[in-house]
């Protein structure tokens, strides 16, 4: 089983309050059991900052995972944001990131049928797929996880 956490400023709250943990969880970034996740240092909002401000959370957050575990996240993730602009794209793009994730467009009371169903997820949400390629106005493209499932859901590899 691998594990993920998001946001480089809960690694940074974890490493002063609970060192031991800290370093229990460096060991299992280290043996590739645990994947710093996430890119940014906060999971910001992303509708009414500037660019330049998305920009540098993200990078603030790559430079802490690269100064503490000798690697960075190739996603970028905001599990809890209400909404995104269209050019959100762009941003991880130039910051040669995969990809992006997200959780809060799936929720307890709107859980994910089966894909392509006459209840599937495309027909009652404003998003045209669960996981796919994203373009932004400008061309750029990312691939994008939508609908991963709920908050406790586990993702498994076949």
């Amino acid at each position: 089983m691998y594990s993920i956490f998001s946001g480089a400023n809960r690694y940074r709250m974890i490493k002063e309050y609970y060192p031991a943990d800290y370093q229990l969880i460096k060991k299992y970034v280290a043996a590739g059991r645990w994947f710093p996740a996430g890119s940014a240092m906060e999971e910001n909002d992303v509708n009414n900052p500037s660019a330049e401000s998305i920009i540098r959370q993200i990078l603030y957050g790559k430079e802490y995972f690269r100064r503490d575990f000798g690697k960075t996240s190739a996603e970028y993730m905001l599990p809890d944001c209400f909404g995104f602009p269209a050019s959100l794209p762009s941003i991880p793009r130039a910051l040669r990131h995969q990809g992006f994730s997200t959780q809060k467009l799936s929720s307890v009371g709107n859980p994910a049928p089966h894909v392509g169903g006459p209840d599937s997820i495309e027909r009652r949400q404003r998003h045209s797929f669960n996981v796919g390629v994203w373009v932004g106005p400008d061309g750029s493209t990312v691939i994008a996880a939508l609908n991963p499932g709920g908050y406790g859901s586990q993702v498994t590899l076949t």
